[in-house]
């Protein structure tokens, strides 16, 4: 990680790494941090348990079915949009476009950086001036530990560029999404505490609080062996100090090693870097430095001075040179390089000054917009913002329309760039977070330079008055459609954002207090139109974007309060607006509870001061103090309930809801208020139940210390806290609630015991713990299920090892199964089917879903556990159970080599049992083309039709099977065969196949 600092007379090298005393030692690094766990292994494998003549060996855990595959990877999908994360890709891109071919080489291969590598649990942190370079140093290191983690599938890699330029890189919750989002995308599965948060929040208008997400990539780094983080530019981050505290929790320990690099090598290594970027400067600016193309001795005298005053900084080198460009003889260009800048500072005011010459009226205003802008702006959106003068009468005058956008870039000079966003417009930035900091700086500007230099306050309220009289413009139209849009460029970014500048704008002025009096006036076309293109309260799908009728439009203050804008609520207030606004169909019912539902202390403050009603029951939250108690706003809560909110009225679900998002400061207060810990909600939940659930350890220790029933029933299915915190893996609470006299018998919801669920998991520590606390070995559920058939059937050898060596029964039937050899059988646990039948368990015992041990190993496709009881005598034409036979069922599912098995062992290859029909029939209708064609080679009749699924080609065309329809085809020319139903089956193709295939079966058909 890089960061820059402020402080524009430290030394221009990077400065060696030290030991960080405190946040404010810190906040002066750039960090790169580096997890790695000393991880122990998957406690359901860390421990294998052996009975006598057991086998060690066992098959790999069952294979996930087509479609609990696909619900995986839309859960995947949508988890992704959930956590809205930018995108990267694109920043490091122009970071690596802006290296050389050695560019930081020295650093890489530094002792430091590869004690860092080699080290655990360790930080490196570079620190040099402002535009030294280290952005580009981030994405060398970047691509180093990329190729690092690509030789070795244990590590990981995940990054974060932070950026003033864009509001969606610069605070600390984007940065965490972004690393859950990289790190989620380089592991096969879905954190259990993730998924948990999503299932949470996914519904919601307010997303979980930063401590969860941090606790999330906290729990996804310890399931992972070794974990990379770069993190640039930590000075463009909007919360330095949250930051931080982020990073010492991510670092989680309370020594680090510390690493140094002497000063001499690192001023070296700095001048080669500069050497080569300056290179790359020449390269590409010589095409623009016209002048001076046939001057060799010129142009290396412009790199040896560059090179001698630059000390370092390249943003520097990119601004003087680019000031040097503009000498248009040699007369002047020697005097300039005899005369370099002292400082960035300097060098900005000398381009300010020959840019507001020519462009005095353009550049201020175009600079503001970039400092100010709450999202990066295009260039359209930038040239339109010229159409408004406040000053003026009227304010909007499309002929002071930039006509060429990308002259803006003329106008402002080496100051800004021009980019392209993630929708592939372009866009206007600064160039350098210097820029920046030099506008808003307290620099004593003279002459025209003063117009630059602007404040917070007063920049964002020149914003807020353009967005406002553009708004008040278009929004006067008295139809408001796509058109709209496309007419009026800044439209979008008006409507949406001035009430975000003129909240940052403080103190209203005449002209703000005037224009928003305007376009906030109820009933007016301008009022309702704004709305229709922003809606704060978000409208239902339903609803198309301009469509949305006057009477479902709400109050100003409502909106106002839903945004935040404490000033222009108090402006509404003092006009008269009714605090207690309030309609059926407002979803957060009041101004008071959305104001309370978002935790906007201060507007509540003053809906209270101005007398709204604490108690007032409406919207989907009910009251003001439900409402911030639903979403975790302690501070505002406390505040409603000293200011007389009557807790009573408050939902039953709100102490659940509280709990399961784990708002323990939240909780606290309900249960010091009176609530009855062993409450339920309208599902039945109780708020220890959900805790277990989602795996809130705090909330359950207040639960617990309140008296919550450990053995209470909760929600529709009557689980229990036992078994909610063993579904989900929370041994914490898990051991907690046990020791509080958890009841480990108690049967009920979808995982019948406790002792079932564990089982099912496979987490050997809980079972053990269960089996000492009393847990009972072969408790059954409804159907009949025993713990052991449960460990069986998801493949959890070791647990089926401790519960036999325990003491359960191996000869137990019953349960979906049947009996315990089919679930070995069906979960692939090679194994105990030896085990089994080695200790006497018929290996033809029937039952079960599948009938027989074989068939649903067949059906599995577990090649050794098939083999293994044919060899022990099993049936292979064994009619009954769900396929009828095993070469049917392997048939159907794909499995080819099980099929082989199956066939060279006697399987009758045209066996017909029950409602399907032939192995090759199954086969064919799923598209199993490899299966087809063994069936074949070993003697199947190709023009088979009895069963119900009738001729193999005919089905193979109605379903788009292709490659089914190639081997048959193939079969038949090769041996001559006659292939019966090529008409039915062209018919068939034509009315009923898929069409990105019909073409291409048609074809084959009439060959």
């Amino acid at each position: 990680m890089s960061q820059r600092t402020r402080k524009s007379k430290l030394p221009a090298e990077f400065k060696p790494a030290g030991r960080f005393q405190d946040k404010k030692d810190l906040s002066q690094t750039a960090l790169a941090l580096k997890e790695e766990g000393n991880r122990a292994g998957d406690s359901r494998n860390s421990k294998i348990y052996r009975i006598p003549h057991a086998c060690n060996t066992r098959r790999s855990s069952a294979r996930l079915d087509m479609e609990s595959a696909r619900r995986n990877e839309t859960l995947r999908q949508n988890v992704d949009k959930w956590l809205s994360a930018t995108d990267l890709s694109s920043k490091h891109a122009i970071a690596k476009s802006k290296r050389q071919g050695n560019t930081a080489l020295w650093f890489v291969e530094s002792d430091s950086f590869l004690e860092w590598k080699s080290s655990t649990t360790s930080f490196c942190w570079l620190h040099g001036i402002l535009g030294s370079g280290k952005t580009v140093m981030s994405s060398v290191i970047i691509e180093h530990i990329r190729h690092l983690c690509l030789s070795n599938s244990a590590s990981a890699l995940a990054y974060f560029y932070f950026d003033y330029n864009d509001p969606d890189r610069t605070t600390p919750e984007s940065m965490i999404r972004s690393l859950i989002r990289q790190l989620l995308n380089q592991r096969p599965d879905m954190p259990k505490d993730l998924r948990n948060l999503y299932e949470m929040f996914k519904e919601g208008d307010v997303g979980p609080e930063i401590g969860k997400l941090v606790e999330v990539l906290q729990g996804i780094i310890k399931d992972m062996n070794e974990v990379y983080f770069v993190l640039d530019a930590l000075d463009e981050c909007s919360d330095v100090s949250g930051l931080l505290d982020i990073a010492s929790r991510l670092l989680h320990c309370t020594s680090k090693k510390i690493h140094s690099w002497s000063r001499a090598g690192k001023l070296r290594a700095l001048k080669m870097a500069l050497r080569l970027f300056l290179g790359m400067c020449k390269r590409s600016q010589w095409i623009r430095f016209k002048r001076f193309r046939g001057y060799p001795d010129i142009q290396k005298s412009i790199e040896s001075h560059t090179m001698d005053k630059a000390d370092g900084m390249f943003q520097w080198a990119v601004s003087w040179l680019e000031m040097l460009r503009n000498c248009a003889t040699i007369q002047s260009l020697q005097e300039a390089l005899t005369s370099p800048p002292e400082s960035l500072h300097v060098i900005y005011e000398r381009i300010l000054y020959d840019l507001d010459r020519d462009w005095g009226d353009y550049a201020p205003k175009i600079l503001h917009w970039l400092v100010f802008a709450a999202r990066p702006l295009t260039i359209t959106e930038l040239a339109e913002t010229f159409t408004i003068n406040v000053d003026s009468n009227p304010q909007f005058d499309d002929r002071r329309r930039v006509l060429l956008p990308r002259e803006m870039l003329n106008m402002c000079s080496s100051l800004v760039v021009l980019d392209v966003d993630e929708d592939g417009d372009e866009i206007l930035r600064l160039a350098h977070l210097s820029v920046k900091e030099f506008i808003l700086c307290n620099y004593p500007f003279q002459g025209p330079l003063a117009r630059y230099h602007i404040s917070q306050p007063a920049g964002n309220a020149k914003l807020a008055e353009i967005c406002l009289a553009y708004s008040l413009h278009f929004c006067k139209e008295s139809t408001l459609d796509e058109r709209t849009i496309s007419q009026f460029p800044l439209s979008i970014y008006a409507s949406s954002y001035w009430t975000h500048h003129i909240q940052l704008a403080g103190n209203l002025t005449d002209s703000l207090r005037t224009m928003t009096t305007s376009i906030l006036s109820p009933g007016t076309d301008t009022f309702y139109n704004w709305v229709r293109l922003f809606d704060p309260e978000p409208s239902p799908s339903t609803i198309k974007r301009f469509g949305r009728r006057k009477e479902s439009i709400h109050s100003p203050l409502y909106y106002m309060a839903l945004c935040g804008a404490a000033n222009v609520v108090e402006l509404l207030l003092d006009d008269g607006a009714e605090v207690d606004y309030t309609r059926d169909n407002a979803k957060y019912g009041t101004p008071l509870q959305a104001a309370s539902t978002f935790g906007y202390l201060q507007v509540v403050k003053q809906l209270l001061s101005r007398g709204a009603d604490v108690n007032l029951v409406s919207g989907s939250h009910g009251t003001a103090l439900n409402a911030a108690m639903s979403y975790g706003h302690v501070d505002v809560a406390q505040f409603l309930l000293d200011s007389g909110a009557d807790i009573n009225l408050s939902q039953e679900r709100t102490l659940q809801l509280a709990a399961a998002r784990g708002s323990h400061r939240i909780v606290e207060l309900l249960l010091r208020k009176g609530r009855n810990p062993n409450s339920r909600d309208y599902l039945s939940n109780t708020a220890l139940s959900k805790a277990c659930v989602y795996g809130h350890e705090k909330v359950v220790d207040l639960l617990l210390k309140a008296g919550a029933d450990v053995n209470a029933k909760s929600g529709l299915d009557d689980s229990f806290p036992l078994q909610d915190a063993a579904s989900k893996g929370h041994m914490g609470i898990f051991k907690k609630v046990l020791a509080k006299g958890a009841n480990p018998n108690l049967k009920g919801g979808t995982w019948v015991s406790a002792l079932h669920v564990a089982c099912r998991i496979g987490e050997l520590s809980m079972v053990e713990e269960l089996l000492a606390n009393g847990a009972l070995i072969d408790i059954t559920g409804p159907a009949g299920e025993t713990t052991l058939q449960a460990a069986l059937d998801r493949g959890r050898e070791s647990v089926a090892f401790l519960l036999l060596d325990k003491g359960a029964n191996p000869r137990w039937e019953g349960g979906s199964h049947g009996n315990i050899l089919q679930a070995a059988a069906f979960g692939g646990v090679l194994s105990v089917v030896k085990f089994l039948i080695d200790n006497g368990v018929d290996v033809n015992i029937l039952g079960g879903k599948y009938g027989s041990a074989l068939q649903a190993a067949s059906m599995r496709g577990y090649v050794e556990v098939v083999k293994f009881p044919i060899d022990r005598g099993a049936h292979v034409n064994f009619q009954g159970g769900y396929y009828g036979t095993t070469l049917l069922a392997a048939s159907s599912k794909g499995h080819v080599n099980v099929a082989q098995v199956l066939l060279s062992h006697g399987a009758k290859i045209d066996a017909i049992v029950g409602k399907y029909g032939t192995a090759m029939q199954e086969a064919a209708a799923h598209g199993y083309y490899r299966v087809v064609r063994l069936l074949l080679e070993n003697g199947t009749d190709i023009n088979c039709t009895i069963g119900h699924r009738g001729l193999v080609l005919v089905i193979a065309a109605r379903r788009g099977n292709t490659e089914v329809i190639q081997v048959m085809l193939k079969w038949a020319s090769d041996t001559n065969a006659q292939l019966d139903g090529v008409s039915d089956a062209l018919g068939a193709a034509e009315k009923f196949g898929r069409k990105f295939r019909r073409d291409e079966i048609v074809k084959l058909l009439k060959q």
